[in-house]
């Protein structure tokens, strides 16, 4: 307990606690010498242990189907669930980001479905843009040979190839400006001041 001045001088007492989150085993970190000994004794008065996303079971699908309402929400989408095969995928995935990385793969892959139903490819798609390195992506965008249907959308980053990655943004959402602004990670102002720059036309 701490006292402090409240309104018109009064005394207050305060009460406050903290929590601490680790990515790693505090032990671990402890015995190696990379932690202070002492503060983790101070910080270790009750530990929670808690699971990654691929040890929760059912869990993923009830923070999927969590996302993608949000998703649907914030992006103004109707979105209904996840097909089988994206249930499926969802299940065999490591999910090293755990939640973080869950939702933002829901997030892009609600936003490549045009049916209201993720599936498979949308899943594989929105994961792979996550995970390919950025010059990979630029590249993967910039060859003529690969279908826009089924090539990842990375958002802009490379003032190079930008031209060439908002024309396939385009076209994977055939026209449609808000959905190519979102993949593109640029707000629509921003890309019709970029479609006039490189003279694009919808």
């Amino acid at each position: 307990m701490n006292k402090s001045s409240g309104f018109w001088g009064i005394p207050l007492k305060v009460a406050f606690g903290y929590v601490v989150l680790l990515a790693v085993s505090a032990f671990a970190v402890v015995t190696a010498g990379t932690f202070r000994e002492d503060l983790y004794h101070r910080i270790n008065e009750f530990t929670i242990q808690m699971p990654a996303l691929r040890d929760r079971g059912a869990d993923l699908y009830l923070f999927a189907d969590l996302f993608l309402r949000q998703a649907g929400r914030e992006l103004d989408l109707s979105l209904s669930g996840f097909a089988p095969d994206a249930s499926a995928l969802l299940a065999r995935h490591p999910w090293p980001g755990n939640l973080r990385e869950l939702k933002n793969v829901v997030r892009r892959a609600a936003l490549l479905t045009q049916s209201g139903v993720v599936d498979r490819q949308h899943l594989e798609q929105a994961m792979n843009a996550m995970t390919v390195p950025p010059q990979d992506i630029s590249a993967t965008v910039a060859a003529p040979s690969v279908a826009p249907a089924t090539t990842p959308i990375a958002p802009l980053h490379d003032a190079g190839t930008e031209a060439e990655q908002i024309r396939h943004a385009l076209q994977a959402t055939n026209g449609n400006k808000s959905l190519a602004a979102r993949m593109l990670g640029i707000d629509r102002k921003t890309l019709y001041n970029k479609l006039e720059r490189y003279g694009i036309s919808v």
